[in-house]
């Protein structure tokens, strides 16, 4: 995925620092997923990269049906449609926690479908994130 992120980010005609400097991350950052340097790439890393690169997203990715978020974490279960979620928010693990009011280790048990959240939870998601019945395809 590296080498597709570096063509998609060469095409636009962008440095590694210009990437960096809009999307707040370092430039030692972008060089390793870049380079396949780094194990499993967090949902809110390249939540903050896709938006600059999405307009070459169908090039670099013909497979894909032109989501650069679906195509990189499908949403077929409730804990991979909340990692597409950060991913399109570009929001860390922390921060949504804080957002829905609950502790960043009930995200990840979300996240790997080892629980779901309660019905107070679910509202604070439609509330928070302007969704209409979204989550009842989980649930």
């Amino acid at each position: 995925m590296g080498e597709r992120l570096r063509y998609m980010r060469k095409r636009l005609h962008m440095t590694i620092e210009d990437l960096s400097r809009k999307s707040r991350l370092s430039h030692n950052a972008i060089a390793r997923l870049e380079r396949d340097e780094t194990r499993k790439t967090n949902p809110w890393v390249l939540g903050r990269i896709l938006p600059f690169l999405a307009s070459r997203f169908k090039e670099t990715f013909p497979e894909s049906n032109g989501d650069a978020y679906d195509f990189l974490i499908p949403p077929v279960s409730f804990g991979a449609w909340l990692q597409n979620l950060r991913l399109k928010r570009g929001l860390q693990l922390q921060e949504l926690a804080k957002l829905l009011g609950v502790h960043p280790y009930t995200l990840i048990r979300y996240e790997r479908n080892q629980t779901k959240p309660e019905q107070a939870v679910r509202l604070r998601f439609m509330e928070r994130f302007g969704l209409n019945g979204e989550l009842d395809r989980y649930f």
